[in-house]
């Protein structure tokens, strides 16, 4: 005969798997969301998006554990009812829903925790190494920048040098001084 303290257990634990379940249909989507906008955006190599997306990863992981953890906590009570033999035949159906729900909690959220991580760990590090590419542009940017003002320096100061220069070689020519001109040109 079923023990009326396991039928109690039950209740409690069939409320949990329920709301185990509920919680699941909730979150599932939003960390998708988050998983797959964070993929694009360390594939895209956008450093504001990976680190906005990567915060709101971390706040999902969090989330994660605490359904976890209920998840958990009800496979143990549920482990439990699985003792008593004769509840067990009795309510076979519902514990086994509840089992089913609570197991296939557990198992996907520990891998979306796993695929969370090495994610996290992927974007953190997509994060330094873009994050020291664009360093690294914006310091060749400048060294091109000061490059480019040494060159129109230059050309600056060639410009006004060669302008007595064209001027002198012109009046020669116009007055058709060969010696001006081979001089103008030196």
């Amino acid at each position: 005969m079923a023990d009326s303290a396991t039928a109690v257990r039950f209740a409690k634990a069939k409320v949990t798997a329920a709301q185990i379940g509920k919680v699941r249909a909730v979150f599932d989507p939003k960390w998708k969301d988050v998983v797959t906008k964070l993929k694009a955006a360390i594939k895209a190599k956008q450093n504001d998006k990976i680190d906005l997306y990567l915060a709101a990863l971390d706040g999902r992981i969090k989330e994660l554990n605490k359904i976890l953890r209920a998840a958990t906590l009800a496979r143990g009570d549920l482990r439990e009812i699985e003792l008593d033999e004769d509840f067990v035949a009795e309510h076979l159906s519902e514990v086994e829903k509840a089992v089913t729900t609570v197991s296939e909690a557990v198992d996907g959220l520990t891998e979306e925790f796993d695929e969370g991580k090495t994610l996290q760990n992927d974007a953190e590090a997509a994060s330094t190494k873009f994050q020291g590419s664009a360093s690294q542009a914006m310091t060749n940017l400048s060294a091109l920048d000061g490059e480019m003002d040494d060159a129109k320096d230059e050309l600056s100061a060639l410009f006004k040098k060669q302008d007595p220069i064209h001027s002198r070689a012109a009046k020669a020519v116009e007055s058709h001084d060969a010696k001006a001109l081979e001089k103008a040109q030196k």
